[in-house]
C-alpha cells in the first residue's frame, strides 16, 4: 500500500524583541502548533494560530518544545 506523507517543518526560528518567531512552509488543513515544556513526559498543548497563516509569535516564557502536527 501507499504510505502518504507531507513534510512539515520549521523553516525559521528567530528572535523578535522578547518573543520568538517561529515560522514554517505549509499550513495544511487541521494542522496544530502544539508546545510542551520538557520532552521526558511531554504534555503537548495546542498553541493559538490564526487561519493559513504560516508564522506565529509565541512570549518567551523559558524553555519550550514545539512541533506542527497533523491529525
Amino acid at each position: 500500500g501507499a504510505y502518504e506523507f507531507n513534510p512539515l517543518f520549521f523553516t525559521s526560528i528567530t528572535k523578535v524583541g522578547d518573543n520568538t518567531r517561529l515560522c514554517w512552509f505549509d499550513t495544511p488543513a487541521g494542522m496544530q502548533l502544539q508546545a510542551a515544556p520538557s520532552l521526558a513526559s511531554p504534555v503537548w498543548t495546542n498553541m493559538p494560530v490564526a487561519a493559513g497563516a504560516n508564522c506565529v509569535e509565541l512570549p518567551s516564557v523559558g524553555n519550550a518544545f514545539f512541533r506542527l502536527r497533523i491529525p
